[in-house]
């Protein structure tokens, strides 16, 4: 979820898969929530982030939060 919207889907028993869409963002904090399952085996859950300037990476810690 990304701001209280079902942002990016991957629901369902499967291998390890990547999943995302871009989204255009200004500068600033922005709320998101991750649901996360997992069975079997090739099990993972990661966040990544690009934009300009930043290749596709997994996001650094320092930049997530919760309360």
């Amino acid at each position: 979820y990304l701001g209280g919207e079902l942002f990016v889907s991957n629901d369902g028993l499967h291998d390890l898969d990547t999943r995302g869409k871009p989204a255009a963002l200004r500068a600033g904090l922005h709320p998101i929530r991750a649901e996360y399952f997992q069975s079997g085996l090739n099990k993972g859950f990661q966040v990544y982030w690009e934009g300009p300037g930043i290749e596709k990476a997994p996001a650094p810690a320092e930049a997530l939060f919760h309360r």
